[in-house]
């Protein structure tokens, strides 16, 4: 028997969020790999921001699964920033100083990933209304 409160839709349904959660990730990981190679001297600045935060997003109901997918989505976002630069494809220009898109790749996944994080710890109040 389920838990008062919490019958097989609403248990369905976490599941399919976070499915489509899952795969809105890593579809944006494939598309940051094929925009890459299709052009290596571009930088596509926002890829790692919205790869971490695509999940969290999506399931902002639970901060659970929130956190959980904001945890993914970094690490997704790490390893395509790994492969992105074992294949040379990070050429483009970067906002930072120095370091090139991959310094600049690694410091928005992980501020980002460190700013759902603090978001999540946060307390939540819900409203009444």
């Amino acid at each position: 028997m389920p838990p008062v409160g919490l019958d097989h839709s609403m248990k369905n349904h976490t599941h399919d969020s976070m499915r489509s959660a899952a795969f809105a990730t890593l579809s944006l990981a494939v598309i940051w790999i094929v925009a890459a190679a299709w052009r290596p001297t571009n930088t596509y600045h926002l890829a790692p921001i919205l790869i971490v935060g695509v999940g969290p997003a999506m399931l902002r109901s639970s901060r659970r699964s929130a956190l959980r997918a904001s945890g993914v989505g970094a690490l997704v976002a790490a390893v395509t920033t790994a492969i992105l630069a074992f294949l040379n494809l990070l050429q483009g220009p970067s906002f930072l100083s120095s370091g090139g898109a991959l310094a600049e790749a690694v410091l928005f996944t992980t501020t980002t990933a460190l700013v759902l994080a603090a978001a999540g710890a946060l307390p939540f109040r819900r409203s009444a209304h």
